[in-house]
């Protein structure tokens, strides 16, 4: 085997030179005119981890550091034909894959590090550490539970014919053998999907600590921003089938898994000892647990523009023909907050019929309304008023008249739910004007729409812990709290008991000031 570091460069002839100046390991691989060139493995940051795991997002995450060279297709090395994985073949399939793309060999050259993934290489991780033993090796877990329902529900011709968790489990238990045979062996990166889910920042730069790489605030925006699930797909979570995204969120086991399923996971020593070891419980996220174990926490209700967490329920619009069981389902949203010491603010930004309204009058009497005005974001920039954002509140104004003077109440704030791109300052400048306290915010990329309100003077949206919010972290809860949290929901769609799946966690406000 050729020893020494290539520093691989392109000449104008198109032909390619290389100093053999630096001892480390090396392999050889076909460049483009069918020169047998080294490939330095030491470079190399391999990762493994489940079909729909969170690969591929990984993999963009990594590659989208500045200083890696990020090989977008899947290299596989399990061996064909009973070849043993080495660095030779290592190198040989890293060749072919990059073969067809201009500049490869260059751009590896110049790069401090290059990353590579597929899953099925989980099953000889061990092997390819002993190949590679310069190289670095990174998994990725995700809850099973959810790994299962993806394969269930992406609806694309591979995932389809692994529907049965026999076939899809068997298959990711395979995978998961692999890198606890690897984990063994040597050193193995290990971190969860949910956890560059929910809190980018310190998992990105922890992932940059151990490949070696800078990282600071500024790169991690930049990289949360550009590999985000928004901006790759363009949806805000809506589920698509067909598509290999098909919702980039986490906890979705609770709305599809079947009984059988459940059963299943809770009968097999692997999933229950996996499931143990990196955190996944069978507790479900909902507005009512979010309230419940946010008070046992510690965190104080929130009164007026003051510290604490503050909850906003949403009336919501065009549901009021089944009327009964929206304003039962209202009552009981009502009696999980004040159980929980939170008093609520009722938010109305559009009519409701006057047959609802008569029943909602006792209910409502007394308590904080405030009108709620959505400002158009993105594609939808065209539904703003010529006016712009004082049309939009005057515009919710006019609708809800009605209502707030059959109700007998006058609106005491304006909550201005915001979406991605729209004018916030100029919308809270309206309320302003108006004589309204405003509540600010932009709807937090959630998989319901409604689930939850970033608000401008928060630093902790709701559902900014993975797992629920647990008492042990109830000195992170204080230091959030001590400025603003707020839960936003929509009772009339979703019931409070309703599990959340969550969408991924984004800081707006740094992101906006990050470039």
């Amino acid at each position: 085997m050729p020893q020494g570091r290539d520093t691989v460069s392109q000449i104008p002839c198109g032909a390619w030179s290389c100093n053999w100046n630096k001892p480390c390991l090396s392999a050889a691989m076909q460049s483009d005119t069918g020169h047998s060139l080294p490939l330095d493995l030491s470079k190399g940051a391999f990762l493994c981890g489940f079909a729909r795991g969170g690969t591929t997002w990984a993999r963009q995450v990594i590659g989208a550091h500045p200083d890696v060279f990020d090989i977008t297709e899947p290299v596989t090395f399990v061996p064909a034909r009973a070849r043993a994985v080495s660095a030779e073949l290592v190198a040989e399939r890293i060749g072919n894959r990059l073969r067809d793309v201009p500049n490869a060999l260059h751009g590896l050259s110049q790069m401090k590090r290059f990353i590579t993934k597929s899953p099925p290489n989980s099953e000889v991780m061990s092997d390819m550490m002993a190949a590679v033993p310069g190289g670095k090796f990174i998994y990725i877990v995700r809850d099973p539970r959810d790994v299962l329902i993806s394969h269930q529900r992406t609806g694309v011709a591979w995932t389809d014919v692994l529907r049965d968790f026999d076939l899809a489990m068997n298959r990711t238990a395979r995978f998961y053998r692999g890198f606890l045979k690897a984990r063994g062996s040597g050193e193995v990166f290990c971190f969860r999907y949910e956890d560059l889910h929910q809190r980018f920042p310190d998992t990105f730069a922890h992932i940059c600590d151990f490949l070696g790489l800078r990282h600071d605030t500024k790169l991690s925006h930049r990289v949360m921003r550009e590999t985000s699930f928004a901006s790759a797909t363009g949806r805000n979570h809506e589920e698509a089938t067909g598509k290999h995204a098909r919702r980039g969120v986490i906890r979705d086991w609770a709305n599809h898994l079947t009984y059988s399923d459940a059963t299943a996971f809770r009968g097999d020593p692997l999933w229950t000892e996996m499931m143990a070891e990196h955190g996944y419980d069978w507790r479900t996220v909902s507005i009512a647990s979010l309230l419940g174990d946010a008070r046992s926490a510690g965190v104080p209700a929130g009164k007026g523009t003051g510290p604490g967490i503050r909850l906003i329920y949403s009336l919501g619009k065009n549901l009021w023909e089944q009327r009964t069981e929206f304003v039962g389902r209202l009552a009981y949203a009502l009696e999980v907050a004040e159980r929980n010491g939170v008093l609520p603010i009722i938010a109305i930004g559009h009519e409701i019929p006057a047959a609802a309204v008569v029943g909602l009058r006792e209910m409502l009497a007394g308590r904080r309304i405030a009108l709620e005005v959505e400002v158009p974001g993105g594609s939808e920039h065209h539904d703003v008023p010529v006016n712009g954002a004082a049309g939009l509140v005057q515009s919710a104004q006019a609708r809800t008249a009605e209502t707030f003077a059959t109700l007998g109440i006058a609106p005491t704030d304006v909550v201005i739910n915001a979406r991605k791109n729209a004018d916030e300052a100029q919308a809270a400048k309206a309320a302003e004007s108006l004589g309204l306290t405003p509540v600010t915010g932009r709807a937090y990329a959630m998989a319901h729409p409604s689930a939850v309100l970033r608000v401008a003077d928060s630093t902790l949206a709701v559902a900014g812990f993975t797992q629920s919010f647990d008492p042990e972290e109830s000195q992170a809860w204080k230091e959030a709290a001590a400025k603003c949290v707020t839960v936003y929901a929509d009772p009339l769609r979703m019931s409070v008991d309703t599990p959340l799946a969550l969408g991924f966690r984004t800081e707006f406000d740094d992101l906006r000031n990050a470039d």
